[in-house]
């Protein structure tokens, strides 16, 4: 356990621990005047660092333990605040050990501050039920949070939502559903409940944080005013709702000293050239893709203050998307250096957060240099092996359970999730199945387990991927076989699939299964596990399923598997630089055409 970190000197030997590196006889430090420029110089086997804030001390430190070579080295950074957006909110929410490990690594790489994706876990005053049974942040833990990020120079942003995507509210009927809810998971417009809540939020925020923005969300609210409020008030004009709506959570930011950003898409879909956005509202721009520049988009016209977000796909599986995400996240940077002074790094978790927030390390560390015009590959890869043990290119690898393909990654691939679930008798329609797949699983399983050997505070990250390959390699000729022996009545094939193949595949699963449980209570509360019992335990419940009506078939109990007898719609192996590979993740739709749950609207 580490102690509680109460100044420098404490944040140093914490940093010690978790870089297992012994530096503070090494080093000295002086803080000079705010807003001065901060650098270092070595003289003779001592760095001497000059820093104006704490932030810029632990990124120049860092650079010199990483061997830059560099006697006197001045921080420069194009940004005024440099962040990164985890997200707490899609099951997984961080644990308080996991965060300040987090939170330490990023002031080392020079980020400013950590924004904390909540929807409704965390603790709200005079809101018992908000975010009830989710792993939901207490006060004490936030307050905890905060003062060790203020140590390394981190600053903590809330990130709620006050219109759109706060959907686990609306599992509490009498509390918010019945009082409200608009349609789907938008708040209702107008309802002074609604103000209510968002009050109690910011208020509680307002004595939790010491950062003074709130980032407010409000993105994807394209059916606000479509439900419940339409049935109350008929139709309205929706660009004036939202407006009425964004004054109104503003104006409560202002109540108490906040500063209220949101994202900009909802505000730019209903955009006019009479829209007047409020005056203290900053919009945040976000693109997840490589284009980032759009001369025609109306967001050009509306003259409030914005940042900008990019994002580094980790929220398609358990295995993150580095390859690609470089091709997403450099050009941002390139383009967000000439046009903002406030640039993030979204980590989102959909779909489950299958995902380690520590599996995109590669990302972090490239982002960084390229932010810092620091690219070189000897002290990216230094970096590398002080913050996690791995170099870059052993990091990059956290990436191939989707790699089944030779070309660079272009766009996203999530193989390795849709195949995992995808139901043996059922299939997935749109899905080609392709027994080239196989080869690529072999080598990347092999690959995978070298590096979980390591010696590393994350090769638990590696262990759980080589275990995903394993899996894959079993299971991706499985539905192939089956469909084939079962269509020519091949009765030896079939044996062996019961008897040989399904059950060494159902004891890698349990091996997979116990590794993404050790995952989880490594970096996350206990909270949202469920959901990943239920979809792994499921899937080996439904394999043993299969296995015994393949075993009755043979042994003449049954005459005919149904599910087999249907026409199968997947199409043949595309030939294309992917092998036919593709996104897809949706875990519902993946493992049934039937329904799982039961939606209503409104």
């Amino acid at each position: 356990m580490f102690k509680k970190i109460q100044n420098i000197e404490d944040g140093l030997t914490y940093l010690e621990k978790l870089l297992q590196k012994k530096f503070k006889n090494s080093v000295e430090y002086y803080e000079i005047k705010k807003d001065s420029l901060s650098y270092s110089e070595k003289k003779d086997t001592k760095t001497i660092i000059y820093y104006s804030n704490t932030n810029e001390l632990y990124k120049l430190l860092f650079d010199n333990l990483s061997g830059s070579n560099i006697a006197n080295k001045k921080y420069n950074c194009p940004f005024n605040r440099l962040g990164i957006m985890l997200d707490c909110a899609r099951n997984g929410v961080p644990s308080i050990s996991g965060l300040k490990k987090f939170i330490a690594s990023i002031a080392c790489l020079g980020y400013t501050y950590l924004g904390l994706y909540f929807e409704d876990c965390f603790e709200v005053d005079n809101e018992p039920f908000f975010g009830y049974m989710r792993g939901r942040y207490t006060k004490n833990e936030l307050v905890d949070i905060v003062n060790f990020a203020s140590c390394f120079g981190v600053e903590i942003v809330p990130y709620i939502q006050t219109l759109a995507h706060i959907s686990r509210i609306f599992n509490h009927y009498d509390v918010y559903t019945a009082k409200i809810r608009d349609t789907n998971d938008i708040l209702l417009i107008d309802e002074p409940r609604t103000y209510q809540l968002v009050e109690n939020e910011i208020a509680t925020i307002s004595t939790v944080f010491q950062s003074k923005y709130v980032n407010i969300g409000m993105d994807e609210a394209f059916l606000m005013g479509l439900g419940k409020y339409r049935e109350i008030h008929g139709i309205v004009d929706r660009k004036e709702l939202l407006l009425r709506h964004a004054g109104k959570i503003c104006d409560i930011c202002k109540k108490y000293g906040l500063t209220p950003i949101a994202y900009s898409d909802t505000f730019v879909r209903l955009y006019s050239k009479d829209t007047v956005i409020p005056d203290n509202l900053i919009l945040n721009v976000w693109n997840y893709s490589a284009n980032c520049e759009d001369k025609d988009n109306p967001l050009n016209l509306i003259k409030n203050e914005k940042t900008f977000s990019s994002g580094i796909h980790k929220w398609y599986g358990y295995a993150p998307l580095n390859e690609f995400s470089q091709g997403v996240v450099l050009p941002a940077i390139s383009y967000a250096k000439t046009h903002y002074k406030d640039f993030s790094i979204s980590l989102w978790g959909d779909d489950g957060d299958e995902c380690s927030y520590n599996s995109v390390w590669y990302s972090l560390i490239k982002a960084s240099s390229n932010i810092f015009d620091e690219d070189n590959n000897t002290v990216n890869d230094n970096k590398s092996l002080l913050l996690t043990g791995y170099t870059l290119q052993e990091l990059l690898c956290l990436d191939l359970p989707n790699k089944v393909f030779d070309c660079q990654m272009k766009r996203p691939i999530n193989i390795s999730k849709y195949l995992l679930f995808e139901d043996l008798f059922y299939g997935v329609a749109d899905k080609a199945d392709s027994k080239i797949y196989t080869k690529y699983f072999k080598k990347n399983k092999e690959i995978l387990k070298n590096l979980s050997n390591k010696k590393s505070n994350y090769s638990y990250i590696f262990d759980e991927l080589y275990k995903l390959c394993a899996v894959l390699e079993q299971k991706n000729d499985l539905r192939i076989d089956l469909l084939n022996a079962y269509k020519n009545k091949d009765i030896k094939a079939l044996e062996s699939l019961y008897k040989e193949k399904l059950p060494v595949l159902i004891v890698s699963l349990r091996s997979f299964s116990k590794s993404v449980e050790k995952c989880w209570g490594i970096e996350k509360k206990p909270f949202g596990f469920e959901v990943q019992t239920i979809r792994l335990s499921g899937l080996i419940a439904r394999l043993i399923y299969i296995k015994n009506k393949v075993k009755k078939f043979v042994l003449g109990k049954i005459k005919r598997i149904e599910e087999l007898d249907e026409i199968n719609l997947s199409p043949l192996p595309r030939d294309d630089e992917y092998n036919g590979a593709s996104l897809f993740n949706n875990y519902e739709m993946n493992v049934t055409y039937g329904n799982i749950t039961h939606r209503t609207y409104n």
